[in-house]
This record gives structure tokens, C-alpha cells and sequence, in this order.
């Protein structure tokens, strides 16, 4: 990360899950010394649960938390269930919920080296 985000480049944009729209900005807020014994990068602080996976990019989760948060409506129940069943959560899904101790960093080298042989291969 430290590579990526300096104070001269402090922003980063992506998007995860072509196709659906997810797309993100990350923003370098501060620079801290590195504490002993902890592991880095790591997530300190967060907002919100990570959307169920395919569930239609961003306008389908806006769609699935209007359905959530309406008793009334028919898809109700069943769109709890469903959200609660996906990346093996236990109970109800909460879309307010975060936990910085559940993110997971990737060693982006491997999709890297995977893309780069693909472009090669289309040449």
C-alpha cells in the first residue's frame, strides 16, 4: 500500500466485480507510525457490512436494503434469509454492521501476474 498511496498520490480509485459497478475510492487520511507486533496493511476502522455477493451491483443492493428495511414487503423474509445464507454469516444480515478484524488484505501480485499473462495472450 505504501507504494500506491503516498502523500503525493493520496487517492486511489478501482473497481471490484466488473460488470455490476462496484466502484471504490480508497483515501490516504494519515500517515501513523507502524505499532509493534501488529500486522500490516490493516483496516482500522469502517462503515457499514460488505453487500451480499451478487446481488446486482449497486443499484441491486440499494434495492435489497429498501426490501430490508420494509416489513411490508413481500420480499421481506425471504430477502433476509437469502442475505444472512451468503459468505456464511450467522444470524441476521445487518447492513449497518462493521468489523475492521474481518477485512482481509490479498497479496495482489498473483491476479496481477495472472492479468499480465492474459494480456500477453491477446496480443
Amino acid at each position: 500500500m505504501a507504494d500506491v498511496l503516498t502523500r503525493a498520490n493520496p487517492r486511489l480509485e478501482y473497481e471490484y466485480d466488473f460488470g455490476d459497478g462496484w466502484e471504490h475510492t480508497v483515501v490516504l487520511e494519515e500517515i501513523l507510525e507502524a505499532a509493534p507486533g501488529k500486522k500490516y496493511p490493516r483496516c482500522i476502522a469502517g462503515e457499514r457490512s460488505a453487500p451480499p455477493d451478487d446481488c446486482g451491483g449497486p443499484g441491486g443492493y440499494e434495492s435489497l436494503l429498501e426490501t430490508l428495511a420494509d416489513p411490508g414487503d413481500p420480499d421481506h423474509k425471504s430477502s433476509h434469509v437469502w442475505a444472512s445464507s451468503q459468505k456464511g454469516k450467522r444470524g441476521k444480515f445487518d447492513p449497518e454492521a462493521s468489523d475492521e478484524q474481518q477485512v482481509k488484505f490479498a497479496n495482489p501480485a498473483p491476479r496481477l501476474k495472472r492479468l499480465l499473462a492474459y494480456l500477453a495472450s491477446q496480443r
